[in-house]
């Protein structure tokens, strides 16, 4: 698709009357611009001023397309400025102006009466229906102090100024944006080419700039899918703990998660796929789907044993023989059940071929690791059991 992309933004170059954008449709969850360059300070015109700057350096870096800023010109405003030497004349200065054009426009608490022993305030403001347009406003009467009114045109300059359609803030303070997609390079790439460019700026003092973008984004669900993940092994192992009344066969059982891991990058370095977020997805759910062959296998042996009053290699073995059909099949129907979704749509290959490998690859491996680790951490229960020392779990 972004070959696509590209020809098109070649294409429509010719084009000059207006501004076009080519941008290319994602799938899975909502994320920023790769590129998000934030620029906070005092002065909105100081930060657009920045922020033009930034723009054309921006448009210097190859790879950086559809470059904006979170603000855009509105189309203009008139804007009124005191004449302090008019105003000097008729006994005025800008604060006394401004109280008294805000009495004129906005009203004022004129007196309070009494009905039926209740406060009431009269309150004289000018009616907005009487303000339509600019000229409405320089003709209202402003009171000096010798009791004179003046138009507002008199003690004004009227000029007509552009002005932005909106001003974003950030942790109070006011902020702009530029933004950028990428192709042919990655964020990292044009983060670094750009801030060799920005080292060199001289920013005003209370002035900085940050980056962030779709690589905030990511490294910020990465974190909190991490936190999921270490809370979800917590859970597993309280459970299992319950189960089995023991912190040694729960401890074997989560041994299995190491071993998915080593199928998962085995399968994404096999297949050429990113650790996306996707894929560490996928190794969230593999922790409570691995632990479940060993669960199976392990909930045999301690039948055998304790149940059956077998010994202890010839439980495991049992165990594994007999539960080993269970085990592959469980494995098989999950993986044809989520192979499809891997197929379909490059957004999931990561999560679903996550699963896949690492389930795959703890499956056999469990069948070996997990009677082997039995042995290592059970071996001398089992034997005192034998001889009368302890009980069943």
């Amino acid at each position: 698709s972004f070959e696509v992309a590209e020809e098109l933004r070649r294409k429509f170059t010719a084009i000059t009357e207006a501004e076009v954008k080519i941008e290319e449709l994602t799938a899975g969850p909502p994320t920023g611009k790769p590129v998000d360059i934030r620029l906070t300070g005092y002065e909105i015109d100081a930060l657009n001023r920045l922020a033009d700057q930034v723009i054309a350096d921006l448009k210097q870096i190859e790879g950086a397309v559809n470059i904006a800023k979170s603000v855009e010109d509105s189309t203009g405003e008139f804007v009124l400025y005191p004449k302090k030497e008019v105003l000097a004349r008729y006994g005025l200065n800008n604060l006394s102006f401004a109280s008294a054009l805000r009495q004129t426009i906005y009203g004022i608490d004129a007196s309070e009466v009494n009905l039926n022993n209740e406060d009431i305030k009269i309150y004289v403001a000018l009616n907005e229906k009487n303000l339509i347009d600019l000229n409405d406003v320089e003709n209202l009467l402003i009171a000096t102090p010798s009791g004179q009114k003046v138009p507002i045109s008199v003690l004004t300059e009227k000029k007509f100024e552009p002005n932005l359609a909106g001003i974003s803030h950030l942790d109070g303070e006011r902020i702009i944006n530029v933004t950028a997609d990428v192709e042919g390079k990655t964020a990292q790439e044009i983060f670094q080419a750009m801030q060799a460019k920005t080292d060199h700026y001289d920013l005003p003092s209370g002035y900085k700039i940050t980056y962030g973008g779709e690589v905030e984004d990511i490294q910020q669900s990465f974190t909190e899918i991490f936190l999921s993940f270490i809370v979800s092994i917590i859970l597993i192992a309280a459970i299992l703990i319950l189960q089995f009344n023991s912190f040694k066969q729960p401890l074997i059982i989560m041994s299995t998660l190491p071993l998915a891991m080593i199928g998962v990058f085995f399968g994404l370095t096999v297949l050429r796929l990113a650790f996306s977020l996707p894929a560490f997805i996928g190794i969230v759910g593999l922790a409570g789907i691995v632990v479940n062959d060993a669960i199976i296998l392990i909930d045999k042996i301690n039948k055998n044993i304790y149940t059956d009053r077998m010994s202890l290699k010839p439980a495991i073995i049992e165990a594994t023989q007999s539960r080993m059909q269970p085990i592959f099949l469980t494995t098989i129907t999950t993986v044809a059940g989520i192979l499809p979704l891997g197929l379909s749509d490059p957004l999931w290959a990561g999560l679903s071929f996550s699963i896949i490998f690492g389930l795959t690859f703890a499956t056999f491996l469990t069948l070996v690791m997990v009677p082997i680790t039995y042995v290592s951490l059970e071996g001398k229960r089992v034997a005192k059991f034998f001889n009368g020392e302890v009980k069943r779990n």
